[in-house]
């Protein structure tokens, strides 16, 4: 794993020692960033990332952007290998937090501009948190909620759903408020 572009570039992530973790592929992450960079936002980025894993995507966009990332987690072993990232590389801007997702998105009155969710692909009713996320106006009015899933699970009924991007065995589905 990798930081692909920015000022982290070209910088490897440590290995981490658990199972059952399924990282962004390169192609995925640089398909999301390009959607973005086409973008004229104008201004510091809030980027939320859900199911963060390594937070790999968090690092990708805080090499790329300027603003604030905010990463949801709730397996410890992964929590203390973003932090200990965080600290080696000296990364500004990376709120890390410890949380259930459903629970934070009930609790959180954020607004984010970029939203990145990479749940484990037998997650049942993903469709509900994406429909949480429109509905609960987490999502800035330019926003843009990238959901990465199985390329069988079909989200275009989905409220708020723009497009899919298909890299093999994974999609990306693209969401925007109405």
């Amino acid at each position: 794993m990798r930081v692909i572009s920015g000022s982290y570039g070209g910088r490897r992530l440590p290995r981490f020692q658990w199972k059952g973790t399924r990282p962004t592929q390169d192609r995925v992450k640089e398909s999301y960033f390009n959607i973005i960079q086409n973008r004229q936002f104008g201004k510091p980025l809030h980027f939320l990332d859900l199911f963060a894993g390594s937070g790999s995507m968090s690092l990708e966009f805080l090499s790329r952007h300027k603003g604030m990332a905010t990463s949801i987690e709730h397996f410890q072993p992964a929590i203390v290998y973003m932090k200990n990232i965080k600290r080696d590389w000296e990364v500004d801007h990376w709120d890390i937090i410890k949380e259930k997702v459903e629970r934070y998105l009930n609790s959180t009155k954020e607004k984010f501009d970029l939203i990145y969710a990479d749940p484990p692909y037998n997650m049942p009713n993903q469709e509900k948190v994406i429909e949480k996320i429109i509905a609960n106006k987490l999502l800035a009015n330019d926003g843009i909620l990238g959901w990465e899933h199985e390329k069988s699970v079909d989200f275009s009924s989905v409220v708020g759903f723009k497009e899919e991007r298909r890299f093999g065995d994974t999609s990306l589905s693209l969401f925007e408020l109405e």
